[in-house]
């Protein structure tokens, strides 16, 4: 869905052009963000307040295309003009691969499709740039089991500097990289990092090993993607598992802990993951052996755990506080507070990053709220 806009803007620009002005798609709002005739004097006076949605969006393709292809609408039925952009871009682009124009990779306008075009489409095609398409590169793994294989899991060990070392489960051979081959991800508040993978030959899972790294691989991915995974489905490509965990009795409790207070609690659909701060803090003498803390009662806004603060803060730190708690009326903070840092939005690590001329803003969160 995010990607239509930019791939129907693609479509246009290749279709075979003349005049001087490229292709685009042009995208109307509904309704309109200024009403008719507001530009005039009168108007100007008075500025119409912008329509507050829901909103539907229709797009106009190059008039070089086939009538039925040209204009594509959706009803006022979503809440941002964007959201309305972008189910309009994809509706087009289905119709267009639906239609012929399009290749089972998505890809315009190629000669290679094999299902029947009318005159006006391989008119078209006749002179539709030649450009490359796709690209072959190297060292590419298929997670999947090749097709008439049995699924036997691979084993391989995933180390990266600084953490432990996981033992990764793939139904595809693995490849050796050594750490002078391996990538290097490079993290916002730290360091860079290297990563060196080896192939495990003398190590073969047993059932038991594949359903503690469903279990520990659901559990790694649902902190930070949670809300688009179902909980009940394990079916991961590649599996990971501690080589050494030490702690594993102390979180198994802390788990249990969670089920058991799940179980009594009167809130639907109980996150499975997710913890009150102050409730477990009291319970288990405020550890600091923790990682990642939400900022509401989803993963939605995730923070990295800095620290309990037992302390009094300084007025300037109320105040901030207060406004991260806006929405609860007459606040009353209490100690310990949650000290911590926003979880970096960034998802590609392996691209440096510029320098950093401030550390990251620590932020204060009441424990206690939900």
């Amino acid at each position: 869905m995010h990607s239509a806009a930019p791939h129907l803007n693609h479509f246009c620009s290749v279709i075979p052009n003349t005049s001087p002005f490229p292709y685009t798609p042009i995208y109307d709002i509904n309704p309109p963000e200024l009403p008719e005739g507001w530009h005039s004097f009168q108007s100007r006076l008075s500025p119409p307040m912008p329509p507050p949605g829901p909103f539907g969006s229709t797009v106009t393709l190059p008039r070089v295309l086939p009538p039925h292809l040209q204009v594509f609408t959706v009803e006022k039925m979503y809440k941002t003009k964007t959201s309305a952009h972008q189910h309009v871009a994809f509706q087009a682009y289905l119709s267009l691969y639906h239609n012929g124009l399009l290749s089972d990779h998505l890809l315009p306008l190629t000669d290679e499709m094999q299902t029947p075009l009318d005159d006006e489409v391989k008119a078209l095609l006749k002179d539709i740039d030649k450009r490359a398409a796709m690209a072959g590169v190297s060292c590419q793994i298929d997670p999947w089991s090749p097709v008439g294989e049995s699924n036997v899991w691979q084993s391989s060990e995933l180390a990266i500097d600084g953490f432990p070392v996981l033992v990764m489960f793939t139904l595809s051979r693995p490849m050796t990289l050594l750490k002078q081959d391996g990538p290097t991800l490079y993290r916002p508040d730290g360091d860079p990092l290297k990563v060196e993978w080896r192939i495990r030959e003398d190590l073969i899972p047993s059932e038991h090993d594949i359903e503690q790294a469903q279990r520990y691989t659901r559990r790694l991915f649902w902190s930070l993607h949670g809300s688009y995974m179902k909980w009940e489905n394990m079916d991961f490509t590649h599996l990971f598992l501690p080589t050494t965990d030490i702690d594993r009795l102390q979180w198994d409790a802390r788990r249990a802990w969670l089920t058991e207070r799940n179980a009594q609690s009167e809130l639907p659909n109980a996150d499975p993951l997710i913890a009150n701060a102050a409730a477990f803090g009291v319970d288990f003498g405020f550890p600091t052996d923790l990682t990642l803390i939400s900022r509401g009662p989803s993963w939605a806004k995730t923070a990295r755990f800095l620290r309990w603060e037992f302390n009094p803060v300084s007025p300037d730190a109320e105040e901030q506080l207060r406004k991260i708690h806006s929405r609860t009326p007459d606040l009353e903070i209490t100690y310990p507070l949650l000290a911590a840092v926003a979880v970096s939005k960034r998802r590609n690590f392996l691209t440096p990053l510029p320098p950093r001329s401030l550390p990251p803003k620590e932020i204060l969160l009441l424990p206690q709220l939900p």
